[in-house]
Parts: C-alpha cells; sequence; structure tokens
C-alpha cells in the first residue's frame, strides 16, 4: 500500500489569490493515492479530476487541456511514460509531473529527458507537492515570488 501525507502547506492566502487555479488531472491506479492527491489539490484551491488507468487519462487529455498532469509510471493498460509523451502531443504547455513508488536512475533521467516538471518518490509529502503546484500556478499567472 502506498503512503502519502494528506496535509498540505499553508499558503499566504494574499498570494494564493493571485495565482491562477489549475486544472488538475491526477492518473494512479490505487485508488488511496487518489484520494490523498485529490485533497491536496482542492486544499490548494485547484480543480481536479481522477483517472484510474493510464487510457483512461490519455482518453481525458485527447478532450480536454489540463493545466497539470500528475501520472505514476506504473499502471495498467498504459503506463506513464507512454501516457506523458501523449500529453506532450496534444497539449505541449501541460505541466507533467511523475511520480513512482519503486524510483531509479534510468526512471529520473528519463523524466528529465521528457521535460517532467517534476519527478516525486511516494509516499507524496503533501507540502512539497503542493509547493509544485504552486510553483506551476505562479507561472502561469506571471507572479514570481522573491
Amino acid at each position: 500500500m502506498t503512503e502519502i501525507s494528506p496535509t498540505p502547506s499553508k499558503l499566504d492566502p494574499v498570494t494564493a489569490s493571485k495565482t491562477a487555479s489549475l486544472d488538475c488531472l491526477v492518473v494512479d491506479d490505487d485508488p488511496l493515492v487518489r484520494l490523498c492527491l485529490e485533497h491536496m489539490v482542492r486544499v490548494a484551491g485547484h480543480r481536479f479530476t481522477g483517472a484510474g488507468d493510464g487510457q483512461a487519462a490519455k482518453d481525458l487529455v485527447t478532450g480536454h487541456q489540463y493545466d497539470v498532469v500528475i501520472t505514476d509510471i506504473r499502471m495498467p493498460k498504459l503506463d506513464g511514460w507512454a501516457l506523458f509523451r501523449h500529453v506532450r502531443d496534444v497539449s505541449p504547455r501541460t505541466e507533467v509531473i511523475v511520480m513512482t513508488a519503486y524510483p531509479t536512475a534510468p526512471d529520473a533521467e528519463s523524466a528529465v529527458t521528457l521535460g517532467a516538471f517534476e519527478f516525486l518518490e511516494k509516499p507524496i509529502d503533501g507540502e512539497e507537492f503542493t509547493r509544485h503546484l504552486h510553483r506551476i500556478a505562479e507561472g502561469r499567472s506571471g507572479i514570481v515570488e522573491t
């Protein structure tokens, strides 16, 4: 079972209100992981869509442009790498965060090569995850914290 810290960090309300609300797609075959990430995404003020496998996510991405796709690597029907390449083909501005419970150096290198915003190891740290979403939102709204 994958463990995720569900406590997102508290953002400064003034800064949070100036950043864009993100449309996030979370893809993981573990329903508990999706539930925890849904909580973190929503508490951070963003919109959430979940998919239980890569093929379902591919179908969603084909019909809708998300700001962020957060995907596991090892999933049924279509793995996270194939999904990542599809996202790049149909929605090049979409940021992709790759996560895995089984990190390897080749996976980290693939994430960098494909242009992942971040490569996260499970269990996901809620504060770190929320900071990544906040950085993406800042980039979308043109705000840069000093």
